[in-house]
């Protein structure tokens, strides 16, 4: 099992700690953002694709080298035709991917209206 450092152990248990994981654990359940499939596996993912000079991104956390995007900022992928198992995954053709399916932000604004839908099904 790998370890969790202090920090990212202590945000876990914060409020906002708490929502990202609801977040995520929704996120996880949705069809790939890419190409809809419900049959695959799916995994999360950290969107990395910086907005054009100028524009806006939504991002929560914009990315930087070394640094992770925020909790919102994931969105389903499947494993491995979309994430990073087949030759045309973002993580072994990431250009490509971007040719055929825009920029990985362009799914953050989407899967937070699908989650944001989840969870008012939810009857607390």
């Amino acid at each position: 099992i790998r370890k969790v450092s202090a920090k990212r152990a202590a945000h876990r248990a914060s409020k906002l700690g708490q929502s990202g994981m609801e977040y995520m654990g929704i996120a996880a359940t949705l069809p790939c953002a890419a190409c809809g499939a419900t049959h695959r596996h799916r995994e999360l993912h950290h969107c990395k694709d910086k907005p054009l000079h100028g524009e806006d991104g939504p991002y929560q956390k914009s990315p930087h080298k070394h640094v992770r995007t925020g909790d919102l900022d994931t969105i389903p992928l499947c494993k491995f035709y979309c994430h990073a198992g087949g030759p045309q995954s973002y993580h072994k053709d990431r250009d490509g991917w971007n040719d055929r399916h825009g920029p990985d932000y362009g799914y953050i604004l989407p899967t937070r209206a699908l989650v944001a839908a989840r969870l008012a099904e939810i009857d607390f």
